[in-house]
């Protein structure tokens, strides 16, 4: 019986957002938690604390704030290298030489 070890195969989805001082905490459905600087997200850092509970979850990938037009994705959180597995646009081949 082969146990799945990592999160390697999982899709990342969002099932709760937090926030704690200078904090956003994303729970993710897997049971992972992220707990990320505002300072990396200054839109929302600049909401108030009425407007940061006002928030949409777009089938668990997605993140919107009522009072803001930026819709973050999941990968937005985790960082590019972290998605690898969840990717969803190719990137370009890099060109080296001359």
């Amino acid at each position: 019986m082969n146990k799945q070890i990592g999160y390697s195969s999982v899709t990342p989805l969002i099932k709760s957002v937090r926030f704690r001082g200078s904090k956003i905490i994303l729970d993710l459905a897997d049971g992972r938690m992220l707990m990320l600087p505002l300072s990396k997200f200054p839109e929302i850092e600049r909401l108030s604390a009425s407007q940061k509970k006002k928030y949409k979850l777009l089938a668990g990938t997605g993140l919107m704030f009522d009072d803001l037009d930026t819709v973050y994705h999941v990968s937005d959180f985790l960082g590019k290298e972290n998605m690898s597995a969840f990717s969803m646009v190719a990137e370009p081949k890099a060109k080296y030489g001359k």
